[in-house]
């Protein structure tokens, strides 16, 4: 689906406000933690070129809801959504309308 020219893979150990991402069970919780990596998410977007996207793994699904509630709560995740399409992957439900709205957002140059 993409061309492993266009791909680059990082680790991000730190936020842009320089808050370390130790993501522990303790951590779990601190707000800011996940403030930073929202942060960090729509840093990435907006530094790809147009038409690309940024692909996010977290360690559960625990710690993607409680992300991507928090980026909700702040603001954050509509700026996410005006610079990009978004998918976020169900714990349950199968990837292939995932994959298939990916495909349609591409095709609509999102």
């Amino acid at each position: 689906m993409v061309d492993p020219r266009n791909v680059k893979a990082m680790v991000v150990p730190f936020g842009s406000d320089g808050e370390n991402f130790t993501w522990t069970y303790d951590s779990r919780t601190n707000m800011r933690l996940h403030d930073a990596l929202g942060q960090v998410l729509l840093d990435g977007l907006r530094a790809v070129p147009e038409g690309s996207g940024v692909l996010a793994f977290f360690p559960s699904y625990a710690s993607l809801n409680t992300t991507t509630k928090r980026m909700r709560e702040s603001g954050l995740m509509g700026e996410v959504e005006a610079a990009a399409f978004v998918v976020e992957e169900a714990r349950d439900g199968p990837a292939e309308p995932l994959v298939d709205a990916y495909r349609k957002a591409l095709g609509q140059g999102r």
